[in-house]
């Protein structure tokens, strides 16, 4: 069925459901995309947790070592993130991460796995969330979260993707939101933990 999604006149069960149905890439990237982006659905943690997920899964770089969605082609992957930078993903993604005290840590990690898919391959993408302070609100969820090994991985992912495309104003933005001094700790806990 490929008409238009109606998200706001869903019931959260409706929506669910949808999120988890087997459909098309495009049209899920789409539904997942509406699913953040509805007043009706967005405070919902469950419908958050997924529609993170299912951004996450459909935009892991091909090759990568992560769970890339087998039924994605490569032209389909270009598609999804041209379609989610242009409709405001980024904003979306950065916007579960401005409360991270009233989010659970899982849908905190899928969405910052979710955002650094995005950024690291579209400059589009990574001036989005430059301009939305993105770092300061990764850094957040880290000085929230120092305990989640999940949150702490996923957070350095999302900032070393960051990074990647990030010219001069690296060191400056980092450094005025402390990013550096919480990657350091993050690295030192993995190690720690590792051992």
């Amino acid at each position: 069925d490929e008409r238009p999604i109606a998200v706001g006149k869903l019931t959260t069960e409706e929506l669910l459901s949808l999120l988890s149905q087997r459909s098309k890439p495009p049209r899920l990237a789409t539904l997942a995309l509406k699913s953040l982006q509805s007043d009706k659905h967005n405070r919902n943690e469950e419908v958050l947790r997924n529609a993170a997920a299912l951004l996450h899964r459909l935009t892991v770089p091909p090759g990568s070592a992560g769970p890339e969605s087998k039924d994605v082609s490569a032209k389909e992957q270009i598609a999804i993130r041209k379609y989610l930078k242009s409709n405001g993903a980024v904003f979306a993604l950065l916007h579960i991460l401005k409360a991270p005290q009233v989010r659970h840590a899982t849908t905190l990690c899928y969405a910052l796995l979710a955002i650094g898919n995005l950024i690291a391959w579209d400059l589009d993408a990574h001036k989005q969330f430059r301009e939305s302070d993105g770092v300061a609100s990764v850094a957040l969820c880290l000085r929230h979260f120092p305990d989640s090994m999940g949150i702490q991985e996923n957070g350095c992912y999302a900032l070393a993707c960051a990074a990647a495309t990030y010219s001069s104003k690296t060191k400056s933005v980092f450094l005025h939101s402390s990013c550096i001094d919480l990657v350091v700790k993050a690295l030192n806990q993995a190690n720690v933990g590792s051992t």
